[in-house]
């Protein structure tokens, strides 16, 4: 058992918690004693929880009574701390932080987790800076050491979709360099309407949902750390489109050979069958953003917009950039944090 606190309840705190009430595994291996859903009203927690736009109504029935919600097993703890408080994690039982806020993704603001609030070790879900070690699931977990690693990073959404791809291609072929570009649903980095605010990136300030929006991707950096004998051949930005949920990724590939279009679909078929089944899927069917909501892989290849032209190859590959990617941050606590040293 495994006793773990999420710091944050915005798009992915809310889809982690519905993962792992869904995910039977985490019964009696994980659990939930804390949540700090920051500076604001702890008693709306339930309601956020209940009913959710995109992920539609929970089953349960949620309440908040004294400082603690109820209605989702057994009672969890509400803090509303802006920043780590002495001893906060560690006077909740709090063994494991799975920092899902956004905000502490430096080594420095991490550490805070542990050496202010208490706590054995932080997950970070987005790429990080000074961590232990990052960790894509069904990559490169084998790297995880709980003797060790305090600050883990398990990536984003966009680099668990495009790294699996990379992975099943570096076992085929040289790669000679790799372009990355993803259509991304809008997240609430980026303001509702045309907003002065503050960031390194002025287009994210203009209205999301009326523009497609050009942007950076925290992928590329991961890839380069994950596989440095690419650093000097991987680029990639992103598009952020007027859709709340469900992401594409295109990924054009150089190899040192020429592959046929056969030979090159098949190679992720074989993997959505084989070692990567419960990351990677296919399919063949004709379907749209909005057909992956709660699809629980990392990346599902589309077939029909994959395909080899001489030594370049195209994948395209769809994900439900929360819930997706909140299976995967499920699937490091169940396997790698709910098992005892």
């Amino acid at each position: 058992m495994i006793n773990i606190a999420l710091n944050g309840f915005g798009r992915i705190g809310k889809s982690l918690l519905r993962v792992l009430l869904n995910d039977e595994r985490s019964k009696g291996h994980v659990a939930l004693k804390a949540i700090n859903v920051g500076p604001t009203d702890g008693n709306m927690a339930a309601y956020f929880l209940k009913y959710d736009s995109v992920m539609g109504m929970l089953s349960n029935d949620p309440y908040v009574k004294e400082g603690m919600l109820y209605g989702i097993g057994e009672p969890v703890k509400l803090l509303s701390e802006k920043e780590i408080t002495r001893d906060m994690w560690k006077k909740n039982d709090i063994e494991w932080v799975i920092d899902v806020s956004g905000r502490y993704t430096d080594r420095e603001q991490a550490q805070e987790h542990i050496t202010i609030g208490g706590a054995e070790g932080v997950v970070i879900s987005a790429p990080a800076h000074g961590d232990d070690v990052t960790i894509i699931m069904g990559i490169n977990e084998d790297q995880f050491d709980r003797k060790k690693h305090r600050i883990v990073s398990l990536g984003s959404c966009t680099t668990n979709a495009v790294i699996p791809l990379i992975d099943i291609v570096e076992k085929k072929s040289t790669i000679a360099a790799i372009m990355i570009s993803t259509t991304h649903a809008y997240t609430n980095s980026q303001s509702l309407l045309d907003s002065m605010r503050t960031g390194h990136d002025v287009r994210r300030s203009r209205a999301a949902a009326l523009n497609i929006i050009p942007s950076d991707t925290g992928a590329v950096a991961v890839v380069k750390r994950l596989y440095p004998h690419l650093v000097s051949c991987v680029a990639g930005s992103a598009l952020r489109v007027p859709v709340p949920v469900g992401s594409i990724t295109d990924v054009i590939f150089e190899l040192s050979t020429a592959v046929s279009d056969q030979e090159w679909r098949s190679w992720f078929e074989e993997s959505a069958q084989g070692r990567l089944k419960s990351i990677v899927a296919a399919t063949t069917l004709p379907l749209v953003s909005s057909d992956f909501q709660g699809n629980t892989y990392s990346t599902t290849v589309d077939l029909s917009f994959t395909y080899g032209a001489g030594k370049l190859g195209r994948v395209m590959a769809w994900y439900d950039n929360e819930y997706g990617y909140s299976s995967r941050v499920c699937d490091f606590i169940i396997q790698h944090l709910a098992q005892k040293i």
